[in-house]
């Protein structure tokens, strides 16, 4: 899948426009669902002909398209197929496993050692395709570590922050921060935020503005990075502690969450 094409080959294309001209036309083309769909099948066996003829007809009862080119079609078709797993054709190669992992916006997939401070890079081929992408080592980081606050920031790079454990030892709550820029292939250390001996596996988001929000262990403080100072600074005071929370981002830019003690109760 390529930028031009949200759902099947140039070749798919290609056909249904020269059997059946340049667009889907609801109105000439209904009665012909059924070759339509049939033909996108033979393209990609992995979906039966009902499958999508299903998501055909979804298209058609709630999109309320009249007329629309066959790619644009394709992309909407997609979206009501169910998804699918697929076993990559190579893997890391990590003895020991992988812990986190991490879609880059360059497309690129990040993939940790488990509990350790490897990291290797999956690129697609070069059709878009990631089931026969191939692996590639890239920088360690400083502190090796699981279960941690992360995120990929707008500017591409990747944000880690604390750690339940350190290496193969015990738990730890580490409140070590570090940042990855896959330009330079690079880890720098980052200042935790101020008087926050422990992080660890602490509930974090992605803030609409492209600021990351981050939860204390052990208290009711938040701390927020900025990326274009690349530091911390007092955040929000929560109602509770954010230990063992989750945190979401809400359609209205809010960040919800459900205490994870006896109360069971939420705030945002």
């Amino acid at each position: 899948m390529n930028g031009n094409e949200c759902y099947g080959s140039m070749e798919l294309t290609e056909s249904l426009f020269e059997s059946y001209g340049k667009h889907f036309d609801l109105e000439t083309h209904y009665t012909d669902r059924h070759k339509i769909t049939a033909t996108i099948a033979n393209f990609y066996p992995d979906y039966s002909q009902h499958e999508i003829s299903h998501a055909m007809d979804n298209v058609i009862s709630t999109e309320n398209i009249n007329r629309i080119d066959w790619n644009n079609l394709l992309c909407k078709i997609a979206a009501f197929l169910p998804g699918r797993w697929y076993k990559t054709a190579n893997n890391p190669g990590f003895a020991n496993g992988v812990s986190g992992m991490f879609l880059l916006t360059d497309g690129t997939i990040m993939a940790q050692e488990y509990r350790g401070t490897r990291w290797k890079k999956l690129t697609p081929d070069a059709t878009g395709n990631y089931i026969n992408g191939s692996w590639s080592d890239i920088a360690p980081m400083h502190t090796a570590r699981l279960y941690y606050a992360s995120a990929v920031l707008r500017d591409g790079r990747l944000l880690i922050c604390g750690g339940e454990y350190e290496g193969s030892g015990g738990a730890v709550e580490s409140n070590k921060c570090e940042i990855y820029n896959p330009v330079s292939d690079t880890w720098t250390n980052i200042t935790p935020p101020a008087g926050w001996s422990k992080i660890g596996d602490a509930a974090c988001a992605l803030l609409p503005d492209g600021r990351f929000l981050l939860g204390n262990l052990d208290d009711t403080r938040t701390a927020i990075f900025d990326p274009a100072t690349d530091t911390f600074s007092a955040g929000p005071t929560k109602r509770d502690n954010s230990s063992e929370e989750s945190w979401v981002l809400m359609p209205d830019n809010t960040v919800v969450t459900i205490h994870t003690d006896a109360t069971r109760t939420t705030e945002k």
